[in-house]
């Protein structure tokens, strides 16, 4: 007999300002309901870990990331190795640009 699985909506804010990923992940991880946060994932250091922390907190599942990984050559920077990349970007964002 096949299992069947359920499928788990998540929620997408439509957001590309990483100032407001903690104030917004504050009031959606109570569901827990999968979370994508869009980049910047957080714009320091404390509110990255406090949403790490709410996530664990609520069993809410988060996921974000960057199209930087598809970059042409990207891994061959440093082959066999983790690569990290901090990027601070402008303090505004151009809705015209998502």
């Amino acid at each position: 007999m096949r299992e069947e699985k359920k499928l788990k909506l998540g929620i997408f804010p439509e957001n590309v300002d990483g100032r407001q990923h903690l104030e917004q992940f504050e009031k959606m991880s109570p569901f827990g309901k999968p979370v994508f946060i869009d980049k910047p994932f957080a714009t320091s250091i404390e509110d990255a870990k406090r949403i790490v922390k709410l996530s664990e907190k609520f069993n809410t599942p988060f996921y974000s990331c960057s199209s930087i990984r598809y970059v042409r050559g990207i891994n061959e920077l440093a082959p066999g190795k983790k690569r990290y990349l901090w990027q601070r970007g402008v303090e505004h964002y151009d809705n015209r640009c998502t």
